[in-house]
């Protein structure tokens, strides 16, 4: 039997709902007590975003070096 889900409130006790930015029923912002900031889901559950923030062709992040990289030589075989 599936558990009944529960609200921030219970999961997280300390997570102050006035403090919600946002409009309700999309991902927005809220803080803990502890001054701690957390995304919220549209259900209003606090989760944890990773994702990739910048890619380049170059392999590093100053772009490109004065020797291309492996990983450069293989991109532009691949792609032009």
């Amino acid at each position: 039997m599936a558990k009944p889900a529960r609200s921030a409130a219970s999961k997280f006790s300390n997570l102050k709902l006035e403090s919600f930015a946002g409009t309700p029923g999309f991902v927005r912002v809220g803080r803990t007590a502890a001054g701690q900031w957390w995304l919220i889901d549209a259900d209003n559950r606090p989760f944890f975003g990773r994702g990739v923030g910048a890619v380049n062709r170059f392999g590093r992040a100053a772009g490109r070096g004065l020797q291309p990289t492996a990983y450069e030589l293989n991109v532009e075989q691949r792609y032009g």
